[in-house]
């Protein structure tokens, strides 16, 4: 049953950012949505070692299971990575109300689809991001819709 109501939240959230949005630049179409699960914390990225600055194991694990989600879950016929200028439309569903920069999350989820989804993130010229409600489940994801513009 959660899981249900989940689905047609995920579904009821973006369609109310578009309505929200549209008054904005007009989305061009849609190529495809994801779903990943919460990332790793910004502040948890990056480890000093021995003087060196390193991507924590942490963000090393994530970014290894992100990369084989969006590996597999990529549309057949589509052109991977996308080439031209594009746009991300994202709904953040937190795992509890800890208090959290939107920011930090775009970062994260822009570099998981350099070269997988998208050449490089300086292709994106339009983000959007949304605050959901606490993932019931307590897990965290997020979801993301990448278009063409």
């Amino acid at each position: 049953m959660a899981t249900l109501m989940v689905k047609r939240s995920i579904k009821s959230g973006i369609q109310d950012i578009a309505l929200s949005l549209s008054n904005s630049r007009p989305i061009q179409g849609e190529v495809q949505s994801f779903v990943l699960p919460w990332p790793a914390s910004v502040n948890a990225l990056y480890r000093s070692v021995g003087g060196k600055v390193r991507v924590s194991a942490e963000a090393r694990a994530w970014k290894a299971q992100a990369a084989a989600l969006l590996s597999c879950l990529r549309c057949v016929g589509v052109s991977w990575p996308l080439a031209g200028r594009l746009g991300i439309m994202i709904e953040a569903w937190p795992p509890n109300k800890r208090a959290r920069d939107l920011d930090n999350l775009i970062k994260v989820i822009l570099d998981a689809g350099n070269g997988l989804l998208w050449h490089d993130d300086a292709q994106i010229d339009d983000i959007r991001i949304v605050r959901m409600d606490v993932d019931p489940d307590g897990i965290g994801f997020v979801r993301f819709i990448v278009f063409t513009l």
